[in-house]
């Protein structure tokens, strides 16, 4: 059995696990608005002032007695200000609103969409009905009206009779044209720091269609769409938007930097404090791994100990068979260039790479040419011979030194070099 969850789903049930921070939306209704042209030469620093001495010249009452903020148009340099006594808050309940993490009335949340002629938009919030005046081109209101729904649980009916109401004010100027439905307020909720996210339902009456204020043609009435997108005002303009007073914004901006950097080091060090135990598990697991490797090393020493002894053992044979070996190697050598009338009858090895030959020959140029053969030979240091002639015969010492003992293919390919040389030694004339 599958369970398939949608984004809505999962999103509904974080919201409802994790606390939200509260928007308060004062009901449009309790506020009164101005529309003033602010001059160019005001800095952004000293708008707010300005537009205090604007309402205050304006308002029925004390601006101790008001909670107000504004919107600003910077490309027509206008200000939309909207007020409400305290008392008319209060007698909603609304005394304490300094807990609440933004205070707006409730028609900004549909604030955003700007539109090629003069346009009507209705928005329902928290109780009310509020008329939206949007002169082309302009991102914030000419003009706000709203009227309370008569109905303690907002249902549609009472909403689409509350706006039809404020529509026929719209009728009366054909320069207006006024949307179809109303957008209904299903809640604004803040995501991360600063993201503040508003949902509504297009709620529209039975037997008309959506935006083109065309009428239908006795359809049934399309399924109400629901748009949940970010508030659209930038940071600044958000607290320019609150109601509460100035000196409690600057506070409470300065307290919300504070945490959000006391949140960001507090992020930073708990990531630090996993890479450190991090290092720490891979120092840990290393130091194991180690032992683990010494423990083996020690283990197979006495293994490694007889293979080495082995292998010394191996060497030595191998160098004292080779040593054994070298005189009869030498002596092969020498006999491979060796006359047919030169004979050894002795041969001795006292030294590893030398021989001492005592021989016999017919003649003296034989054993001559044999030694002076062998002097030729690159891997023969020396060949010294000692002759002695007596009754025909010629008896010689030779001692034969070796620079090194070569293999055998580089001794055949030296010895042949020789050999062809063209000498013979058996000729008494040579």
């Amino acid at each position: 059995m599958s369970v398939s969850v949608s984004v809505e789903d999962l999103k509904s049930r974080l919201r409802a696990r994790i606390p939200e921070r509260r928007i308060l939306l004062a009901p449009t209704d309790t506020f009164y608005s101005h529309r003033f042209e602010i001059p160019e030469d005001v800095a952004p620093a000293d708008r707010r002032g300005a537009i205090a001495l604007l309402l205050e010249g304006e308002s029925p009452f004390p601006m101790e007695q008001l909670h107000w903020g504004f919107l600003f148009d910077a490309k027509t340099q206008r200000a939309f200000v909207y007020a409400a006594p305290h008392a008319r808050l209060a007698k909603l309940g609304m005394n304490d609103i300094e807990g609440f993490f933004h205070a707006f009335p409730g028609f900004v949340t549909i604030l955003g969409d700007t539109f090629t002629r003069r346009t009507v938009r209705f928005v329902a919030e928290n109780g009310s009905v509020a008329a939206v005046w949007f002169e082309p081109g302009e991102s914030i209101p000419a003009r706000v009206a709203a009227r309370r729904v008569n109905d303690e649980f907002m249902s549609d009916e009472a909403v689409l009779a509350t706006r039809d109401k404020l529509a026929k004010a719209v009728s009366a100027d054909e320069d207006w044209f006024a949307e179809e439905g109303v957008f209904v307020g299903e809640g604004i909720f803040v995501e991360g720091e600063r993201r503040i996210v508003c949902r509504h339902r297009r709620l529209l009456p039975g037997g008309d269609t959506g935006d083109d204020g065309e009428p239908g043609a006795d359809l049934p009435p399309p399924a109400d769409e629901i748009r949940e997108r970010p508030l659209a005002l930038d940071h600044n303009a958000v607290w320019e938007a609150d109601i509460r007073a100035p000196a409690w914004g600057e506070k409470t901006r300065k307290d919300r930097r504070t945490s959000r950097y006391i949140y960001k080091a507090t992020v930073a060090a708990v990531f630090f404090l996993g890479f450190l135990l991090l290092l720490q598990g891979f120092h840990f697991g290393l130091g194991v791994y180690n032992a683990n490797r010494a423990e083996r090393i020690t283990s197979e020493q006495p293994r490694v100990q007889r293979i080495n002894d082995t292998w010394a053992l191996a060497s030595r044979l191998t160098q004292s068979t080779e040593q054994d070996l070298a005189p009869f190697r030498m002596l092969e050598l020498i006999n491979g260039v060796r006359p047919e009338s030169v004979y050894f009858t002795r041969v001795r090895s006292t030294v590893y790479n030398e021989l001492r030959v005592e021989g016999l020959s017919n003649a003296v140029a034989p054993v001559n040419a044999y030694a002076d053969r062998l002097n030729r030979l690159d891997y023969i240091g020396s060949a010294e011979t000692v002759v002695e002639t007596r009754e025909n015969r010629t008896r010689f010492d030779l001692v034969v030194r070796f620079s090194e003992i070569p293999r055998a293919g580089e001794a055949a390919a030296a010895r042949d070099d020789v050999v062809m040389g063209g000498d013979n030694p058996d000729d008494p004339e040579d």
